[in-house]
């Protein structure tokens, strides 16, 4: 044997390296790589460490802790930290970017899907560059690090009191935002917290850097200060491409001593091509892969033993369940859906928790300790303490863990509502305890029966917080429902004693009453608070809050629900059946094209979703593909069965085509006469549109294609395929063109969408990019970061692009000169958008579960109001008849009357029509401008002159129930029609407004432009002919609308002066005065009970108001731009008609009228899960049964 002093190779510190070299005898630290034999190659003589990593037993080093070999170079699911930075590769411009903000900007914020590693870009990346002075200063800065958890108030107070007095600048660090969004923080706590992280930070002295997983972007809606700082300064995480990859892979590796198999770094990169979320997996198998590693080389035959990527986790994960006993396979399973919960759409989301809160009455300590640790060992689990309390936390290491281990989503899916039991008493029990035990935390009525159930089915387990949580609840529960026993037994026993039980009765009466406001006024709330996302969601609830207690409050609701601008315009098909398909155009008269999943093609209006035409028939299987051209309608189904239709006509014009399999994308071709299709298996296949379809020869491609779309003037179709290739062909001969892109430039898979703009660009979405490229070449194609593109399409002005994401929402793209989001977002549709159809004003959408949906882009419409006419020019009045035909009128002197949907003009009349009446027979009294009172007979356009003051004009026309006419000049002269004699005068200069009572038996005549006379209304009994009258005043300007109450015992006036009175007629004195509108008021009528009052202005808005309190109800009305003139309510009160701008709208007016079109728009019913969320307990109400 030879000793260490001897041996040539020896360490001068005493530690020895040995390589297979025989024999040794080592005095001092020693280390030992190769293959050794005990007993043949090593003799020890006294106490012996061997520190070993804990790798797999044949790995091919036993070394001492300091050396970089020592290391795994990979964290697996755990983020890249300082210690660790050395081996972060591949973000070097993220890093970058992601500085030049923090130069700039206080806030920064770095967004990216889960997995995208962006806890490592920060810690690894960003934070050590900022140690090294990368921003000016930044190396004297102090790093205050905050992971929100479940009490992020708690985790921001312990970093400010370890960092209070710390000299110099701050960066505060807040990592994983989103978890500031789970349900089991307060939402006081959230608020604080995110108002705290807003600012203001002055930038000199204060940073703040978070990062936020894309998915949970809208939720910053919930704090608008944030919501703006963070648009000003983020940087998007995208996937890295394959050369990031490959460094990923080999760098650490070679920083080691390690070398790698070349076909393993080939099998790994077309791996992470075709995964999602790939860095996660790919570090995690990258560290199963070291160890197994064999004489210094990652091989892929270990990775392939550790899983690979796709299995690497579920490996590890099994391989710790089989070790496990079988009372600790239930502990950890119980753990395991603890450390998880439900969030949005039942996705699964990980949950922060201390070690504590996981024994519970069936897992002790010692079980959930030797758990953890087993799951910890494989990196399933990770371990630490609370920075805020210093107890001990348990966390899932990663998002990924809970896609990834086979069993733990089994688990996930096996019971949801017993999840969602256990998930509500967590929560609950953890708001309860951290608001010091407050009873009005404490569990009550549907929630509290739903976890006692799941308690008994020995679905849940309680932890010593929740047992004595839900142990007090029930105690509460059974105390109250003693008393109310008690309080019957009570009544029965002391019937004798009438004024008690009266009493008692009374209070009970309001007390009931109190409840039952309470209730109605929360689903208003609530309806508000979900409308944004869910439009149809908040016009059920609204309408459920009216019909438990009708009040301002929840009419208000209910008006809101519809009535915004925001949002949803409709909902095209009825609950319960799916669109599988939309056109990504319009038919020539507007209609938008929707397939479905039971085989029908229908044309849609886009404003309501009536059918503008029979559906087409052909298709009994669901519709994968359609398109449009003018009036050329094309679906093909999941057969490749394809045919070709004519709007107007359900058969198809010619005998249908059959694809080789399911067509995935269609596109026709007027101009060329061609009709492509994209077949589930790659062939782009062509026929002759014309003729008897004759099939053309189909277009080579190299990959699957998964989206076409066709450049009529350029003269090219173009396809994006699942390799992420954009090819391109001539339509005249269907020869190949260079390819726009070559493969993997976008994102490969099958969710990409492309869209042609104009006649020259074509634009694709993936799940991270935009990107927009020149059809006629030689342009770089332009790109921008847009998360979670599903779909897109061109809003047909050539400048803008619509991009359907994975949240529902969708968002404008405006292309030159590079592409930027703009306002507004549309939100609406719930589940991933999968298809979008644009034209004219409208724009329609489909998602995953087959809801169709409409926005209107013009910013007219609203879903409560119903365009009816249009005129060439501004519109000053209207009026109806008791069948329901509107007459109008305005400044291109044409009367138009509109029945049953369809407008026809009846007569020109010189100048502007000013006022119009309906009269009992049948004919229309129309007044002009040009002084002159006409009869119109709307049948045949005939006139008859009632009245012709030549030199003055009809400044107002009323008629009462029996057709009897008054009419104002602008002269002071008043017309009854009903009395003998001429015009006389009324008025001191012009009549401003006219009113008639409901009785035709009193007038009132409004007058005085507030300059030559004093604005001044005049009520008399007509007859008397103003001889014995009340006169009012009040007003600063010019009376410019009068309406009488349907008793007759108040007028209400409006004015220049944009307010409204009411009088009292009994003495002339001001009852109440309106405030809201920006400009005169000039049109006004009552319903008729009485109970509300209609103002159109000259701001562009119709207002209603609640009579008795004076308090405008829900939001203004408005349609567009211009004058709201004139006002017609129906003979019911259940709607209103008005002249707005140009154009006729109707109006719901009466209760009935607005619950009806709240119902009308949701379409659906609620659900028995929105049931038990949202209605109070125990009621069986149905809102729109």
């Amino acid at each position: 044997m030879m000793s260490s002093e001897d041996e040539p190779g020896a360490d001068p510190a005493g530690t020895l390296s040995v390589e297979n070299a025989g024999p040794v005898v080592q005095h001092g630290d020693l280390e030992l790589s190769g293959g050794l034999v005990a007993g043949r190659d090593l003799t020890v003589h006294g106490p012996v460490n061997v520190l070993a990593d804990d790798g797999a037993p044949f790995g091919d080093h036993v070394t001492r802790p300091g050396r970089a070999s020592d290391l795994c170079p990979y964290p697996g699911l755990d983020a890249f930290d300082e210690g660790l930075a050395r081996y972060f590769h591949g973000r070097e411009r993220d890093v970058d970017a992601v500085l030049a903000l923090l130069r700039r900007a206080p806030l920064v914020a770095v967004v990216g899907s889960s997995g995208s590693g962006k806890s490592s870009l920060l810690s690894a990346g960003v934070l050590p560059a900022l140690a090294d002075g990368a921003v000016a200063g930044s190396a004297g800065w102090t790093v205050s690090l905050v992971r929100p958890g479940t009490q992020p108030v708690e985790r921001l107070s312990a970093a400010l009191a370890k960092h209070t007095g710390a000299d110099g600048p701050t960066i505060w660090v807040i990592d994983q935002l989103e978890e500031v969004f789970d349900p089991a923080v307060d939402p006081g706590d959230r608020a604080a917290f995110l108002a705290a992280v807003a600012g203001p930070h002055p930038s000199a002295e204060t940073k703040v850097l978070l990062a936020l997983r894309s998915d949970f972007y809208p939720h910053l809606d919930q704090a608008p200060a944030l919501a703006a700082a963070v648009s000003k300064a983020q940087h998007r995480v995208l996937p890295m491409g394959p050369q990031a990859i490959r460094e990923v892979i080999e760098k650490p590796a070679d920083q080691v001593g390690l070398r790698v198999e070349p076909e393993l770094i080939d099998r790994m990169l077309a791996d992470t091509s075709a995964a999602e979320n790939a860095l996660p997996l790919l570090s995690y198998a990258l560290a199963q892969t070291w160890r197994r590693r064999r004489n210094g080389w990652l091989t892929l035959a270990e990775y392939a033993k550790a899983g690979a990527l796709d299995g690497a986790i579920d490996h590890a994960a099994e391989l710790v369940w089989e070790s496990l006993t079988d009372r600790q396979r239930a502990t950890a399973r119980r753990m395991m859906l603890r450390l998880s919960h439900l969030g949005e759409n039942a996705v699964a989301v990980r949950r922060q928790a201390r070690l504590e809160d996981l024994v519970t009455d069936v897992d002790d300590e010692t079980a959930v300790r030797e758990v953890a640790d087993r799951l910890a060992a494989a990196r399933i689990l990770t371990a630490d303490l609370d920075t805020a309390t210093e107890a001990p936390i348990v966390d899932i290491t990663h998002e990924t863990v809970l896609r990834a281990w086979n069993r733990l989503r089994t688990w996930l899916t096996e019971d949801r509502e017993a999840k969602r039991a256990q998930d509500d008493l967590s929560s609950g029990a953890a708001a309860w305890k951290q608001h010091g035990a407050d009873p009005g935390y404490l569990l009550r009525g549907a929630r509290l029966t739903a976890i006692q159930a799941a308690r008994r089915a020995d679905s849940l387990t309680v932890n010593d917080v929740e047992l004595r949580f839900l142990s007090l609840s029930s105690r509460l529960e059974h105390r109250q429902r003693w008393r109310s026993r008690l309080l019957g037994l009570l009544a029965a026993a002391l019937a004798v004693a009438v004024a008690i039980t009266f009493v008692v009765v009374s209070q009970q009466r309001r007390i009931s009453r109190e409840k039952t406001v309470a209730d109605a006024v929360s689903l208003a709330a609530r309806s508000r608070s979900v409308s944004g996302q869910e439009r149809d969601l908040g016009a059920l609830l609204a309408v459920a809050g009216a019909r438990i207690d009708d009040n301002a409050v929840t009419r208000a609701a209910v008006m809101d629900a519809v009535s915004a601008h925001s949002g949803p315009l409709a909902y095209l098909l009825p609950a319960g059946r799916r669109a599988t398909a939309v056109a990504s155009g319009f038919t020539r008269d507007g209609s938008a094209i929707v397939g479905t999943i039971d085989g029908a093609v229908c044309a849609l209006s886009p404003a309501d979703g009536h059918e503008t035409g029979p559906c087409f028939t052909g298709h009994h299987t669901n519709i994968s593909a359609v398109t449009t051209d003018g009036d050329l309608v094309a679906a093909a189904d999941a057969t490749g069965l394809t045919t070709l239709h004519r709007q107007g006509n359900a058969a198809p014009v010619r005998d249908p085509v059959r694809a080789t399999s399911a067509v995935v994308g269609l596109a026709v071709s007027p101009a060329h006469d061609q009709l492509l299709a994209a077949t589930r298996f790659g062939a782009v296949e062509r026929w002759r549109l014309g003729g008897e379809a004759a099939p053309l020869p189909p277009l080579a491609q190299s990959a699957d294609v998964v989206a076409l779309a066709v450049a009529d003037k350029a003269d090219q179709v173009v396809a994006l395929t699942t390799a992420g290739e954009l090819k391109r062909w001539r339509l005249t001969d269907g020869a190949e063109l260079p390819a726009l892109a070559e493969p993997g430039t976008v994102a490969t898979g099958t969710t990409m969408r492309l869209a042609v703009v104009g006649d020259t660009r074509v634009v694709t979405a993936d799940e991270n990019r935009l990107g927009v490229w020149d059809l006629r070449g030689g342009q770089p194609p332009l790109w921008t970061d847009a998360l979670g593109g599903t779909a897109v399409v061109s809003s047909g002005d050539g400048e803008t692009v619509f991009v359907g994401s994975d949240t529902g929402t969708i968002t404008s793209w405006r292309l030159a000169p590079a592409p930027l989001a703009v306002e507004p977002t549309r939100p609406g549709l719930v589940k991933p958008v999968v298809a979008l159809g644009s034209g004219g004003d409208f724009l329609v959408g489909a998602d995953q579960d087959g809801r169709v949906i409409s926005w209107d882009l013009s910013g007219k419409r609203s879903p409560a109001g119903t365009p009816l006419a249009q005129a060439s020019g501004p519109l000053q009045a209207v009026a109806r008849n008791p069948a329901g035909a509107v007459a109008s009128g305005g400044a291109d002197g044409v009367v138009r009357v509109t029945r049953d949907g369809s407008t026809m003009d009846t007569h020109t009349f010189e100048g502007s029509v000013v006022g119009l009446a309906w009269q009992p027979t049948g004919m229309i009294a129309v007044g002009t401008d040009r002084g002159t009172l006409y009869e119109l007979d709307p049948g045949t356009g005939a006139t008859r002159t009632v009245s012709d003051r030549p030199g003055t004009a009809v400044t107002c026309l009323v008629a009462d129930g029996r057709g009897n006419l008054v009419a104002g000049f602008s002269d002071g002269h008043v017309l009854f029609t009903d009395l003998p004699g001429a015009a006389f005068t009324a008025a001191k200069g012009s009549v401003s407004a006219i009113a008639l009572s409901a009785d035709g038996n009193r007038v009132a005549v409004a007058s005085g432009d507030g300059i030559s006379a004093p604005p001044q209304i005049s009520v008399a009994g007509k007859r008397e002919r103003f001889r014995d009258i009340l006169t009012v005043t009040g007003h600063a300007l010019p009376v410019t609308s009068l309406a009488f109450s349907p008793d007759g015992r108040t007028l209400a006036s409006g004015s220049d002066d944009r307010s409204i009175r009411l009088w009292g007629l009994a003495d002339g004195t001001t009852k109440s005065t309106f405030q809201g509108h920006t400009d005169m008021v000039l049109a006004l009528v009552y319903s008729p009970d009485g109970t509300t009052l209609a103002s159109g202005s000259q701001d562009g808005t119709l207002r209603l108001w609640d009579v008795a309190s004076g308090l405008q109800i829900g939001r203004q009305l408005e349609f567009g731009v211009g004058y709201v003139w004139s006002l017609a309510p129906s003979p019911d009160g259940a709607n209103l008609v008005a002249a707005q701008g140009s154009t006729v709208v109707e109006w719901p007016f009466g209760k009935g009228a607005w619950l009806d079109r709240a119902c009308r728009l949701a379409g659906r019913l609620l659900t028995d899960d929105e049931r038990k969320r949202y209605l109070p307990d125990g009621t069986s109400l149905r809102p729109c049964a």
